[in-house]
């Protein structure tokens, strides 16, 4: 079964600090690349 969609989290594509190696897009759309699958960049409203 394939899903529909990759979901990274609020905390991980909102985190602060941010990754040094690489931020959230990149590896958003590093992973559409390999998967071929949508990448959703948070879930929920971060405050």
């Amino acid at each position: 079964m394939k899903p529909d969609k990759i979901y990274l989290s609020s905390c991980f594509t909102n985190a602060k600090p941010a990754c040094p190696y690489s931020d959230a897009e990149e590896i958003a759309k590093m992973l559409e690349n390999k998967t071929g699958i949508e990448v959703v960049l948070g879930t929920h409203d971060y405050h």
